[in-house]
């Protein structure tokens, strides 16, 4: 369950507005980005900084102060940033420097996803037949916008992170309800 503690607003136009083109000069955009984020800083809660644009292609950011969402952001968009603050990584079906690497295009099995609903006990939540990579569309860390991004799986999957190779990725959370990693604050 979530509560919204305190809500802040600001008229600093320069802190609403990120595009393509500043983005790239990195360092004057993370200046600008920690300092909207200092508005609210240390509230041990989840803090999330409603921006107007981020990129023409980025609506949600994570940073290490809270995630920045953008007015044409998805609910799934915001749903996934969220993720990112409790900690679950994004999934790819393939190498994100070499697209080449990819994952076989195959049945996914109870190895691929070990801590499935399931637990390899009775009634799956996904169909056998549903490929792995059909399979990673659909979960909310999934790492590029798709409209059936929703499902929060248990545990970790099969896939690609953000390092270049294939592994577990920590992308929902346990039978128990918590997740292995802590909070990011």
């Amino acid at each position: 369950n979530f509560y919204i503690d305190s809500i802040s607003f600001t008229n600093r136009s320069d802190w609403l507005d990120f595009d393509d083109e500043t983005l790239n000069n990195s360092s004057n955009d993370l200046r600008k980005m920690q300092e909207l984020t200092m508005l609210s800083e240390n509230t041990s809660g989840l803090e999330l900084y409603f921006v107007n644009k981020i990129t023409s292609n980025i609506s949600g950011l994570n940073i290490q102060s809270g995630a920045l969402i953008s007015t044409n952001a998805s609910k799934s968009t915001l749903a996934h940033e969220i993720g990112h603050s409790f900690g679950a990584r994004d999934i790819y079906p393939r190498n994100i420097s070499d697209t080449s690497i990819k994952l076989q295009n195959s049945d996914f099995t109870q190895e691929d996803l070990p801590y499935d609903s399931s637990n390899g006990e009775g009634k799956r939540y996904y169909k056998c037949d549903l490929k792995l990579e059909s399979l990673m569309r659909r979960i909310l860390m999934y790492g590029y916008h798709s409209e059936s991004r929703m499902d929060l799986p248990a545990g970790y999957v099969r896939g690609f992170g953000k390092s270049f190779f294939e592994t577990y990725i920590d992308v929902g959370f346990f039978k128990d309800g918590v997740r292995k990693r802590p909070f990011h604050k």
